[in-house]
């Protein structure tokens, strides 16, 4: 606002000052003006600037199209600006005008007298003539201020009297003169402080010279005319410079201005989807949590992503992907209210607030948004269909800052996808459990560079030969106050970040490590590892165990991973890719769990796998239970046809063991032959029980 002030200001004492010049140059003092009719314009021009600087409106704006008021409607950012560039320009401009005025002064008033020098050398010229006619010289029109004086070729006088300049002054004149005879015979000096113009000429058919002197009155009413012009030329070429400035102001100001609302815009919205992202829906809670009360209680925020997303990204490519972010935003626009914010959080990951929600709108707006996301999506001439998880979060006294709402809407929704249900609503419970989880990340992630961790082995053994083939690597944790903790209440939480890659590499260090210990002893034991489904999308994965066997110089036998049937079937594309890489290193792969999953016959004979282990839920209870019998002898036979080997996990009993052996099962796997012991007790084991190392595997 005071920039504002500062420029109105300006621009009214511009008007008024033009006005006031243009009334004298117009009414009082004309003589600069020759036309009547345009000294008439000018006075009225002024008349008009000045009563337009006081009603405070600007016709030059007008022209250009500038608000005086909204022109001003600016950020402080772009006034500050718009600020510096009018005060540069003006400055730049009155140096210009300035040192154009000088100038022009100086080189205007040596054209004046240099073209009177030449309009007193013509009439000196005619009067040459007239003598050389017999005409006598006629002083009768000399005055005060110029004579003709008839000079002999050495420049004396003939029979004049001197009368605009003393003898003493002439006598120096005619010395000057004659210094500079050769050179030029007309010019101006000053003499005893009086500027005076000379112009000397031959007189014709004689040795005589004519010499007139004229002194320079009249050049002082000359030389104010000039210095006003140049002082209202330098006036006015100022008063439009800075208008000038002004509009140019003006215009860089708008652009800025729209320059600033982009990056605003930018900040606080999703470029993919052009949603609210993050920032602005915090800005939104904030907005809410500090209204009334009424309001407060009634709010929801409802957060949910896409399930299996990767799979698109793998399956598709990055573009479809976005290309399905880019629709399901469009859907869902056109189903939320006015009142209601949509936003993009991250990723996949999307947030509805709404605002006044009771029980039966809660329901209505949950139902409308899976209706929205379960109509399939045209991709590539592909329908495909979208599952999401959906947490919703409602007010509660507990909530202080706006990402307290967000954190609670995300843990539900973590809740809906472990509970394999729809969706969650947020309860007190849900956060003690996320509070625990982040502690248990936190320490496992302290336990594997402190060396807390530690591997159990299990054997697996040849049913039909009895020894003892490999040996089934499983993690523990040696936690300093809780004591030993088994996989179930680490992984779960290990796989929710990136930390369940540090937590298979460390595995998979350690079984190597301890794989080529046994082998100094003479004892071959290839060792198996689980590997987490969410390992499978990880790039780097490959090159990080081929290091790996590098570093130990171990054969790549001797290290087998056993991967889920439902991490190969929900990860699909990705997963291929990453068995067959894996394969390529020479490692020996294997489904685990198999049974318990949906993968469909021709999908397995695309693996490189070399065993399928039967999920032990169809091995505990084989012994009495018909139904499993037929399911495991049905496995048992279709891997079989498939040429691969079968491995029954959970034998706790010598008649499970005499059934698997019959129906042809090749190894076995269970607490009947051996529980999970510590790596110093397998070498023992090995030679006192009945399943000795007495072959090799594969």
């Amino acid at each position: 606002m005071k920039i504002k002030k500062n420029l109105s200001g300006l621009d009214q004492l511009l008007r008024l000052g033009l006005g006031v010049v243009c009334i004298y140059l117009g009414f009082i003092d004309n003589r600069l003006i020759e036309s009547e009719v345009l000294a008439l314009l000018v006075g009225v021009f002024g008349i008009i600037n000045i009563v337009f600087s006081l009603i405070g409106a600007c016709p030059i704006y007008w022209l250009a199209g500038i608000n005086t008021t909204a022109n001003y409607h600016a950020s402080s950012a772009s006034l500050k600006t718009r600020n510096k560039l009018l005060t540069t320009f003006i400055l730049v401009s009155v140096t210009i005008v300035s040192i154009f005025a000088v100038v022009s002064y100086q080189i205007s008033k040596e054209f004046s007298i240099a073209e009177e020098v030449k309009l007193w050398e013509k009439f000196n010229r005619q009067k040459a003539s007239a003598i050389a006619k017999n005409e006598a010289i006629d002083n009768s029109a000399a005055n005060e201020v110029n004579q003709f004086i008839l000079l002999d070729k050495d420049l004396n006088p003939i029979d004049t009297e001197l009368e605009i300049i003393k003898p003493a002054d002439f006598g120096q004149l005619v010395e000057k003169i004659k210094t500079r005879m050769d050179k030029e015979r007309s010019g101006h000096d000053v003499i005893a402080d009086q500027a005076i113009i000379w112009a000397l000429t031959s007189v014709p058919g004689s040795t005589n010279n004519l010499l007139v002197i004229h002194k320079m009155v009249s050049n002082e009413f000359s030389t104010g005319d000039l210095a006003k012009k140049f002082f209202i030329a330098a006036f006015v070429l100022q008063w439009f410079s800075v208008w000038g400035a002004l509009i140019l102001s003006s215009t860089v100001s708008k652009r800025i201005n729209k320059q600033n609302d982009l990056i605003v815009y930018q900040a606080l919205h999703d470029q993919l989807t052009g949603l609210p992202n993050r920032k602005l829906l915090l800005d939104k809670i904030k907005i809410a949590l500090s209204g009334k009360p009424r309001i407060k209680e009634t709010l929801v925020l409802f957060v949910f992503d896409v399930n299996r997303f990767k799979d698109i990204n793998n399956l598709l490519g990055q573009h479809s992907g976005d290309y399905l972010l880019a629709m399901l935003a469009k859907r869902l626009e056109g189903v939320i209210a006015e009142s209601e914010t949509l936003a993009r959080l991250d990723g996949n990951e999307f947030a509805i607030l709404s605002p006044e929600t009771n029980s039966q709108s809660l329901t209505d707006r949950i139902d409308a948004i899976f209706q929205t996301v379960d109509a399939p999506f045209l991709i590539n001439d592909m329908e495909i269909q979208c599952e999401i998880s959906l947490g919703l979060a409602k007010y509660a006294e507990e909530i202080k800052a706006p990402m307290d709402l967000i954190r609670q809407a995300e843990i539900a929704m973590f809740c809906s996808k472990e509970r394999s249900q729809d969706y969650v609503i947020f309860s007190p419970e849900m956060d003690n459990q996320s509070t625990h989880n982040l502690t248990v990340i936190s320490e496992l992630r302290h336990a594997i560079s402190n060396n807390e961790l530690c591997l159990y082995y299990q054997p697996k053994v040849n049913l039909k030969h009895g020894n003892t083939e490999s040996l089934e690597a499983l993690i523990r944790w040696k936690h300093p106050e809780r004591g030993m903790q088994f996989p179930d209440t680490f992984i779960p939480q290990a796989e929710q970040t990136g930390l369940i890659k540090s937590l298979t590499l460390w595995t998979i260090r350690e079984a190597l490590r301890q794989a080529k210990c046994w082998k100094s002893q003479g004892i071959s034991l290839p060792v198996a590892i689980n590997f987490s489904q969410r390992l499978l999308s990880h790039e780097h994965l490959v090159g990080d165990i081929a290091d790996l066997l590098h570093e130990y110089a171990i054969d790549p036998q001797y290290l087998e991973l056993e991967i889920t049937e439902s991490a190969v079937m929900s990860e699909a594309g990705g997963a291929l890719d990453m068995i067959a890489a894996l394969s390529e290193l020479g490692i020996p792969l294997s489904i685990d769990d198999f049974g318990t999953g949906y993968t469909s016959m021709s999908h397995i004979q695309e693996l490189p796998i070399q065993t399928i282990k039967i999920d032990k839920s169809f091995v505990l209870n084989l012994s009495q239970n018909k139904h499993d019998q037929t399911i495991v002898n049905s496995i048992i036979n279709f891997v079989h046809d498939m040429g691969h080997r079968v491995v029954a996990e959970g034998i706790e009993d010598i008649e499970s063991w005499n059934k698997l052996e019959k129906m042809g099962c090749n190894v076995g796997q269970g607490y009947y032959m051996s529980r999970p012991m510590p790596a110093a007790e397998v070498v023992p084991w090995l030679r006192h029980s009945e399943w000795p190392l007495t072959g090799t595997a594969f």
